[in-house]
């Protein structure tokens, strides 16, 4: 089933060794990242918003204040519509994700069955005993 000259598989632990070794390095990436695309989505919606207040104010020739109040209404209905548009589509997207959470189980555990079954009876013994002696221990270590 797994086969060390499997360049995936290599892959895979090698990464899952950095990421247990460099754990605080890629966390304060992740972080660095996270805000990077914050200060990018502020620095957007303040474009926008100085835009439109340039746009407001040139064409209808209104006074900073007004202009304001208008760029306000402007910029909360189309906010309020956005996140209108995205609480209609949770539900969608909920039975989606249950959809494949559920077809994904359903193909893992049918792998898990095809091979278990195709294991010889003294490897499932093995398997057996390997189980039952962990789980012996795990309980001698939790209760002692």
């Amino acid at each position: 089933m797994f086969s060390i000259n499997n360049p995936k598989i290599i892959i895979r632990y090698a990464l899952l060794i950095a990421i247990l070794i460099f754990y605080d390095f890629f966390w304060d990436l992740l972080l660095s990242l996270l805000h990077s695309l914050v200060m990018l989505l502020h620095y957007l919606f303040e474009f926008c918003e100085h835009t439109l207040d340039q746009f407001i104010g040139h064409i209808f020739r209104t006074d900073p204040r007004t202009t304001e109040i208008i760029v306000f209404y402007i910029m909360a209905f189309a906010i309020g519509f956005i996140v209108f548009r995205v609480i209609m589509a949770l539900p969608e997207w909920y039975r989606n994700i249950c959809d494949r959470l559920t077809d994904y189980w359903h193909q893992e555990k049918t792998k898990a069955l095809s091979n278990w079954r195709r294991q010889p009876f003294i490897k499932k013994i093995k398997w057996g005993s390997v189980f039952l002696t962990s789980s012996l221990f795990m309980v001698l270590w939790v209760f002692s």
